[in-house]
C-alpha cells in the first residue's frame, strides 16, 4: 500500500448513503466490487485512514510507481484515464441496477460524489485510482460535483479551431443577376420577419392564449395590487400595537392612527422613592435564614478497564516472535480488530501487508469464523531497529460479533525493553489513530 494523497478534514465532510457514511464502510464496498466485478475494479478505489493525529484522511493505493494527477495528464495520458473511468462507471451502474439490496445500490451510486476543491483522480502506474470518493466540499449539503462533471471537465478532448471552422455552415454562392439578387432579398426579408415573430413570442410569451392567467399582464397587474393592499395592512397593524414609530412630530402622530398615546408609558419614580425600595428589599434579604449549602460532588467517570488478565496467553503460546520492538493489540472479545502501523514513508504494516518496513505481522486471531477466541492478540514486531522517524499506530473494528458493537482495548509497545501502554474504544467499521511513537 502506498500512500497517494492527504485530504485535510476540515476542508471536506463526509457523504451519507445508505445509512452510513460511505468511507466508514469503504472495506465492505471494495470487498463487494472484488467478489462481484474483480479485484481490477475494487482497486480503482483508494482505501481511506482517518488520521486524527493528522487531522487528515490518508488515501492508499495498491499499484506502486509513477504517480501522476490529472491536472498533470498529457492528451494520451487524458484519454487512457477517461476510457478507464468510462468502463468503471459503466459497471458499477449496471452493477447497482442489477442488485437486490437498496443500501448497496445507494453505496455504489454515492461512489460518483468527489469534492471540487480536491485532487481527486490520479494514474498510479499507469493505473485509474481515484481518492476522495464518498465526500462533499466544506459547507455543502448536497453532491454537487461528480466524477462524470470531472470527466468532461477535465478529461474530454479539446476540439481544434479548424473542426469549429469546418462544421460551420457554408454561404452557397449566387449569380449577380438581378433576378437572383430579388429572390435572394426577398428570402432574406421573409426570414427576418419570421424571426422577428418568433422573437416577440418570446418576449411577450406571457400574453399568449395558451399561458396560466396569472402569468398574463392583467395577472401581474391584480398580484402587485393584492401585494400593495397586503403590505400596507401589515403596517397598519404594526403602527396601531407601536412596533414601529414615525419619524415626524407628534401632533401628525397623533393625526395618524393616534400612534402609541401618552398615558401607555410607565410612571416615573422619583430617585428618593427608589433608594427606600432598595433599602427596604435589603433588609429583607438581610433577615432571610441561612441555607446550608450542598456539597456539588463531581460524578467519577470510570477509564476504560484495561484487557489485563493473568491468564491470558502469552505472545509466543499465540505463536508470535518477541522482537527488538513490539506492538501489540490486545481485546476481550470475539470481534476482528486489525492492526495497522503506518510508516515514517507512508507504507503500511497490517494483514494486507504482512511483511513491510523491516517489520512483521506475525500474530493475526479472529479472522476465520472456525478459529475464535475471547482473548486475541495481534502482534507486529521488528527484529532490528526500524528506520529514524515517527510511526503511527491505528486499530480497525473490521467485523463485529454477538452484538459487540464496541470493543475496548490496549496497545503494548516495547522498545528498548521499556513498555507503554494505551487503552482505547473503536466502534464497528472505525478506524482510530491510538498512539504515535518516534524512533531516533
Amino acid at each position: 500500500m502506498e500512500l497517494i494523497h492527504r485530504t485535510k478534514l476540515d476542508l471536506v465532510h463526509k457523504h451519507y448513503a445508505g445509512g452510513n457514511f460511505l468511507i466508514e464502510v469503504a472495506e465492505r464496498i471494495q470487498a463487494y466490487l472484488e467478489r462481484n466485478l474483480s479485484r481490477e475494479y475494487a482497486s480503482v478505489l483508494s482505501e481511506p485512514v482517518i488520521n486524527e493525529t493528522e487531522g487528515t484522511i490518508d488515501w492508499y493505493s495498491e499499484y506502486a510507481g509513477e504517480l501522476i494527477e490529472a491536472r498533470d495528464f498529457n492528451d494520451i495520458q487524458k484519454s487512457a484515464a477517461a476510457t478507464q473511468l468510462e468502463g468503471f462507471s459503466e459497471k458499477i451502474l449496471l452493477l447497482s441496477e442489477e442488485s437486490t439490496d437498496a443500501t448497496i445500490a445507494e453505496w455504489l451510486h454515492g461512489l460518483f460524489v468527489i469534492p471540487r476543491e480536491q485532487s481527486s483522480v490520479f494514474l498510479h502506474e499507469g493505473k485509474l485510482v481515484i481518492a476522495n470518493w464518498g465526500l462533499l466540499d466544506a459547507g455543502t449539503v448536497a453532491p454537487e460535483y461528480s466524477l462524470r462533471e470531472f470527466s468532461g471537465q477535465f478529461l474530454s478532448p479539446q476540439k481544434d479551431t479548424e473542426d469549429e471552422e469546418s462544421s460551420s455552415p457554408e454561404i452557397p454562392e449566387t449569380n449577380d443577376s438581378p433576378s437572383n439578387e430579388g429572390e435572394i432579398r426577398h428570402i432574406i426579408d421573409k426570414n427576418t420577419d419570421d424571426i422577428n415573430e418568433e422573437s416577440k413570442k418570446t418576449i411577450f410569451f406571457y400574453d399568449s392564449e395558451d399561458a396560466p392567467w396569472w402569468w398574463s399582464t392583467k395577472g401581474f397587474l391584480w398580484s402587485a395590487l393584492l401585494s400593495i393592499l397586503l403590505f400596507a395592512f401589515i403596517f397598519y397593524l404594526l403602527l396601531r400595537h407601536c412596533a414601529i414609530g414615525i419619524p415626524f412630530s407628534s401632533s401628525l402622530n397623533s393625526m395618524l392612527l393616534n400612534y402609541c398615546p401618552s398615558d401607555s408609558f410607565a410612571p416615573v419614580i422619583p430617585d428618593s422613592e427608589k433608594l427606600s425600595i432598595l433599602s427596604e428589599l435589603e433588609q429583607r434579604l438581610r433577615d432571610l435564614p441561612d441555607c446550608p449549602r450542598e456539597e456539588i460532588v463531581e460524578p467519577i467517570i470510570p477509564e476504560p478497564e484495561l484487557p489485563d488478565e493473568p491468564e491470558r496467553p502469552s505472545i509466543e503460546e499465540r505463536g508470535g516472535i518477541r522482537g527488538k520492538v513490539d506492538i501489540s493489540l490486545l481485546w476481550n472479545n470475539q470481534n476482528d480488530l486489525d492492526l495497522y502501523v503506518i510508516c515514517p514513508n507512508g507504507q503500511q504494516i497490517s494483514y494486507k501487508r504482512k511483511i513491510n518496513c523491516g517489520g512483521q505481522l506475525d500474530i493475526d486471531m479472529n479472522v476465520r469464523a472456525d478459529e475464535l477466541v475471547s482473548d486475541p492478540i495481534e502482534h507486529i514486531r521488528w527484529d532490528d531497529i526500524p528506520e529514524s522517524g515517527t510511526y503511527s499506530v491505528l486499530v480497525k473494528d473490521a467485523q463485529s460479533r454477538n452484538g459487540n458493537r464496541t470493543s475496548e482495548f490496549r496497545i503494548d509497545i516495547v522498545i528498548g525493553g521499556e513498555e507503554t501502554s494505551h487503552a482505547g474504544v473503536v466502534d464497528y467499521g472505525q478506524v482510530v489513530t491510538v498512539t504515535t511513537f518516534s524512533i531516533p
